[in-house]
């Protein structure tokens, strides 16, 4: 196993540093400076030149991507020139709601997920199987930002169970109340997520326990008389959840993705409601900081994914 783990972050250097390389060029064609949102009519042309030319901007490529990247390392990423602050307070502010949102999300979406699955395995064809086929179906064509405008109205507007903005209330007052209020903040978003992401779950785990109930291992089992309950579980399901294990680091991550357009509906003040306003206003300290925050995550959602595989399959450490 730690060869493995020591194999896939020696892998990941040259790919760190081949995506720091392609930000790097996203930000030089993007049309700005860190100066841009300090122009205005006072403003003397030749001071502007001075300032850009005192931050290096008018130096050779390799030279600013030595220096930025020396930035990057150390912790310093710009500043926004629209919050007026450091890329990594505003990152700071907002990288505790996205976690929370992303944690509860993904739980949910597992005990929604594979719950459904067994139940439709086991009872193929009967009514339950074709009910959850029939809803991940109709949900799997209907666009997110439908689900989450109507979950919003419905839970939101009509019955009023939940909040539909923001993080926290204004009226939480110590530790407690505030950590209360964030997980009452977070359950609507996070429960349209896992109805979204349930699917993939449960298509996935009901097609292997499904397609391994029939093989070779399995029949031998019975043959030996071991009960239904102990195949099922620890030859059937056991097999079937592999490629959700190896899918779970890809899980991780995919829901700082996902984040855009769930925090942007829902108005929670999270990384991809960040990333949005950042697009709107063309702040590019920001937009280049959450890209590279993205790509670097999801290089490690996938040594996750082959940790996992590694830990729960013994057949992939042998090889």
């Amino acid at each position: 196993m730690w060869k493995l783990i020591i194999k896939r972050v020696l892998l990941m250097i040259p790919q760190l540093l081949l995506m720091t390389l392609l930000v790097f060029w996203l930000a030089k064609f993007m049309p700005g400076d860190p100066f841009t949102g300090k122009f205005s009519p006072q403003l003397d042309l030749n001071q502007l030149r001075e300032m850009r030319k005192a931050a290096g901007l008018d130096d050779p490529w390799y030279v600013q991507y030595v220096r930025w990247i020396g930035n990057v390392f150390h912790g310093n990423f710009g500043e926004s020139f629209v919050m007026k602050k450091d890329v990594t307070t505003l990152i700071g502010q907002r990288i505790g709601n996205t976690v929370m949102l992303s944690i509860f999300g993904l739980i949910l979406t597992y005990l929604i997920g594979i719950p459904m699955a067994v139940a439709a395995a086991k009872k193929e064809g009967k009514f339950i199987d074709n009910f959850f086929l029939t809803f991940t179906s109709i949900t799997f064509g209907i666009p997110a930002v439908i689900v989450y405008l109507f979950l919003i109205f419905m839970f939101g507007y009509m019955l009023h169970w939940f909040p539909t903005t923001g993080s926290v209330s204004l009226s939480a007052e110590g530790p407690i109340q505030i950590f209360l209020s964030r997980i009452y903040h977070v359950i609507l978003p996070a429960t349209a997520y896992a109805l979204l992401g349930t699917v993939g779950i449960f298509n996935y785990l009901r097609v292997g326990l499904l397609d391994t109930r029939n093989l070779d291992f399995i029949k031998t089992a019975r043959a030996k008389g071991v009960s239904e309950k102990a195949i099922f579980w620890k030859h059937n399901f056991r097999n079937s959840v592999l490629p959700l294990a190896q899918g779970f680091g890809y899980q991780i991550v995919s829901i700082f993705g996902g984040a855009v357009i769930l925090e942007t509906i829902f108005n929670f003040p999270g990384m991809g409601q960040l990333f949005t306003n950042s697009v709107t206003t063309n702040d590019s300290a920001v937009i280049t900081t959450l890209i590279l925050f993205s790509g670097f995550l999801s290089l490690v959602g996938a040594m996750l994914s082959d940790l996992i595989l590694a830990w729960v399959d013994p057949r992939v450490r042998i090889s």
